[in-house]
């Protein structure tokens, strides 16, 4: 049985003292959606925040204080996996997928450790993950995927006639398209003659 989380984060910053303030996901089992979920969480007090991370998601200080306690968010994330693995079965885990995935996985790691949860690793697979970002490229390398300006997930959206729900930039919507994109590019994958 393969579980999936196809995810993404929305974040104060890119440097180690920023933080996670919404993390948006889709729970895949075995190719079936079993649920999405949306999630704002308030930045601990020794945050970075940049003024840059906010004009990407046109979002304001006032507004990403005046979201959900930190703590209480991880709890409702982890209750979410919870549901679907068992974490004394060390082979019973979620595969994560998403673009650029591993920007995406630190912060959630670190998100994790700043909530003392040190277990998320009963629940994820540390090394089992699907990247929209790095498939791209390798197909980009071998000319089986249209040349685009870059590999920003709207570039490519756009390259494929992808479109996103709501805005670039919200989780949520970034992860459904992202989600779509991973679908297109598996589907290219195997079809792809090896020599």
């Amino acid at each position: 049985m393969k579980k999936v989380i196809w995810f993404d984060t929305e974040t104060t910053g890119v440097t180690e003292a920023c933080d996670l303030v919404q993390i948006a996901g889709i729970i895949v089992i075995d190719g079936v959606v079993k649920e999405e979920f949306d999630i704002k969480s308030r930045p601990f007090k020794d945050t970075v925040i940049f003024d840059e991370a906010l004009k990407v998601t046109q979002k304001t200080k006032d507004e990403i204080f005046n979201y959900p306690d930190p703590k209480k968010s991880y709890t409702k994330f982890k209750n979410i996996l919870l549901k679907y693995v068992n974490k004394f079965d060390k082979n019973d885990k979620f595969w994560i997928a998403g673009h650029n995935i591993n920007f995406d996985f630190n912060m959630l790691v670190k998100w994790a450790l700043k909530n003392n949860d040190k277990y998320l690793g009963s629940l994820i697979s540390y090394k089992d993950h699907f990247d929209t970002l790095s498939t791209v490229k390798a197909l980009k390398f071998v000319d089986k995927f249209p040349k685009t300006q870059n590999n920003k997930l709207v570039t490519l959206a756009e390259a494929l006639n992808i479109s996103f729900e709501g805005m670039a930039h919200d989780a949520l919507f970034d992860v459904k398209a992202t989600r779509k994109l991973g679908l297109y590019l598996l589907r290219l994958l195997s079809n792809i003659k090896m020599i």
